[in-house]
């Protein structure tokens, strides 16, 4: 690091979500986002003067080798996470980098393993870890507030176009079961436990995308918890919302309102968040960095990538041969 002590950050593709990290990075002051990257140089233009950043590139290898780096913010499109990560990896840069981990399991693995050997930080970012509820609905149900917990819902819905969109297109990486199941898979994860099996099913309902812009996925947890998961692209005024259900009550985390709903043995009571005061992505790039100073231990690591990308490939074959599928370990 700079004799500042601050983490010296290139941020690797200026699409939308490039902002949040670098808004996450400008607000925190132990960083200096040093220089962003795009292979459309209008693209890394942009954002540049948008945050002050004074060293552009296009090629993100060409950024690697003339910048000092600690390190990166992987935000291109799921297909170039790989050989980004493991490129920066291999010189001792340590890694957050946008969810899929990958488009395969196999690549999954890989990145794992050379940050492994490198002995730096992969982190997925994994933003829904860092909503303020979430975090308060995991400390509640690890203490017992629920007892055994029986069943998990996660109900996403938008009115959002990505036809023209390399998100709709799971050629391309996107689509609705990697982009967004990607998330809800991993809140089974981080609020239930290990997923064991999916059955999934999607349809095309609105939009013209070579993926679906609905589906719906029933997850069986390890231990015999059950999850629903509804998420849609073409559902305006959707409701938003978590809700995990054990023996001895409930929590629903209601997106939309900011408002999370706890029943337990001593009766209902309202928790209020703010989501704005500090958002998921200032939450999730502020832990990032209190990792690679050394201060902290990631709470979501590129192994978490994995297994949500373990169960999203499930996902994937059940919706297309109609069939139950236990994940592959």
């Amino acid at each position: 690091m700079a004799d500042s002590g601050r983490v010296r950050v290139g941020v690797i593709g200026c699409g939308d979500i490039s902002a949040s990290h670098l808004e996450g990075y400008r607000s925190d002051g132990r960083a200096t986002v040093v220089a962003v990257a795009d292979s459309m140089r209008s693209a890394a233009d942009r954002r540049a003067g948008e945050f002050g950043v004074s060293s552009v590139y296009s090629s993100y290898r060409e950024m690697l080798e003339q910048e000092e780096l600690d390190a990166i913010s992987v935000c291109t499109p799921p297909p170039s996470h790989r050989e980004i990560t493991e490129s920066a990896a291999a010189r001792g840069l340590h890694v957050l980098c946008e969810k899929p981990l990958a488009t395969r399991v196999a690549d999954g693995e890989s990145m794992v393993a050379t940050a492994r050997r490198s002995s730096v930080i992969l982190m997925t970012a994994f933003c829904q870890r860092f909503f303020e509820h979430v975090i308060a609905a995991r400390e509640l149900i690890r203490a017992g507030a629920l007892g055994e917990v029986h069943q998990f819902r996660f109900r996403r819905g938008e009115k959002t176009s990505y036809e023209q969109s390399w998100i709709g297109d799971p050629d391309r990486g996107g689509g609705l079961f990697w982009e967004s199941g990607a998330h809800s898979v991993d809140m089974f994860r981080f609020l239930v436990g290990e997923i064991a099996a999916v059955f999934a099913t999607g349809a095309t309902r609105a939009q013209d995308v070579k993926g679906a812009d609905t589906i719906a996925m029933l997850l069986e947890g390890e231990s015999g918890e059950i999850g629903m998961v509804e998420q849609s692209w073409s559902s305006p005024d959707s409701e938003n919302r978590i809700e995990i259900h054990g023996e001895l009550g409930a929590i629903v985390i209601d997106h939309n309102s900011g408002r999370t709903r706890i029943s337990d043995p001593n009766g209902t009571r309202w928790l209020e968040t703010d989501e704005k005061r500090i958002d998921r992505f200032r939450r999730e790039v502020a832990h990032f960095l209190e990792c690679v100073q050394g201060n902290s231990v990631p709470v979501v690591t590129g192994e978490d990538g994995v297994e949500a990308m373990r169960a999203i490939e499930a996902a994937v074959r059940s919706a297309r041969n109609g069939t139950r599928e236990p994940l592959r370990r």
